[in-house]
């Protein structure tokens, strides 16, 4: 096992992974020469080791990428629409002249995140705007994510029929058969040389 990094170290570690420029981590982590202490430092064992241990630590296991795509699949506008009712005027015109005016309610449907994010739903969320129509959200594909998951458990299978020529079936030579094609071609060069 190796030596536990230094602290001054463990910072080079941590800025390596948010630049990855040795050189560049060095002179954050407060070396003096950065650029010859950023191979150095790269090859110390207890670097290596600290820098393995956090990649291992920031990236996606697999459990954690079908957990999302999962998530993706399953996403639904509903999680982040709260329906409500409001009243509308509707005026009633004749010829011009307002004859009667009366008050309906209607349903409406209202962008909530504050509903998705108590589900924990806003990772859901592929692109989210405000424009001058309101608020504009995109969802990640749920095909896409549905079709990726069936892929990975083999239900989607893709296969490729080959045959011969003409769509006959392909003749499947033996070993002797293409020593004995081999030989006869030689011996048809050795003829037209001689």
């Amino acid at each position: 096992m190796a030596k536990q990094p230094s602290i001054k170290q463990q910072a080079f570690v941590e800025h390596y992974l948010n630049c990855w420029s040795a050189t560049e981590a060095a002179r954050r982590a407060g070396y003096a020469n950065p650029e010859s202490n950023a191979h150095r430092l790269m090859v110390i064992d207890g670097v290596k080791e600290a820098i393995a241990a956090r990649l291992a630590e920031l990236t996606m296991g697999a459990d954690e990428v079908m957990i999302r795509l999962s998530d993706h699949a399953r996403g639904d506008m509903s999680d982040f629409l709260t329906i409500t009712e409001e009243d509308v005027v509707i005026d009633q015109h004749v010829n011009g002249v307002l004859v009667r005016t009366e008050t309906v309610r209607r349903p409406v449907a209202l962008f909530d995140l504050a509903k998705a994010a108590a589900a924990g739903k806003l990772h859901l969320i592929k692109t989210y705007s405000r424009t001058d129509k309101g608020l504009r959200a995109e969802l990640y594909d749920a095909h896409a994510a549905q079709a990726l998951l069936a892929k990975i458990h083999g239900l989607l299978i893709d296969r490729t029929e080959v045959t011969g020529k003409d769509g006959a079936p392909i003749v499947v030579v033996s070993a002797e058969d293409l020593a004995a094609a081999r030989a006869k071609a030689l011996e048809w060069e050795a003829a037209q040389d001689g």
